[in-house]
C-alpha cells in the first residue's frame, strides 16, 4: 500500500474515532488542554517523552554515532523546553 494513501486512510480513522466519541469527553479534554495552569506540565511531559524516545532508539541501536532521528527528537524536546522557559518569562510579575 502507498504510504501516503496508508497514512490519509489512519488520518480518517483518527477523524472518525474522534466524531464518536461523546461531546462532554471532548469538551472536558479540550478545557485541560487550553487550560493555562495544565499547559506547563503537558509540555513538559512531551519534552520528556521526546528525550526518552531518542534515549531508547539510541540504547535500541546498541549505540555509536547518532542518527538524524534521535538528533531531531532531541531537537524537538529542547525547542519545546525553550518554547516553555520564553513562555513563563513572559508571564512573570514585575
Amino acid at each position: 500500500m502507498n504510504p501516503v494513501r496508508r497514512g490519509l486512510s489512519l488520518l480518517a480513522a483518527l477523524r472518525t474515532a474522534v466524531v464518536s466519541m461523546p461531546r462532554r469527553l471532548l469538551e472536558r479534554t479540550w478545557a485541560v488542554l487550553t487550560d493555562d495552569g495544565v499547559r506547563p506540565a503537558l509540555l513538559f511531559l512531551i519534552a520528556m517523552a521526546l528525550a526518552a524516545a531518542s534515549f531508547g532508539t539510541f540504547l535500541v541501536r546498541g549505540g555509536g554515532d547518532p542518527t538524524r532521528l534521535e538528533i531531531g527528537l532531541q531537537f524537538g524536546s529542547l525547542g519545546i523546553v525553550f518554547y516553555m522557559s520564553l513562555r513563563q518569562a513572559g508571564t512573570a510579575p514585575r
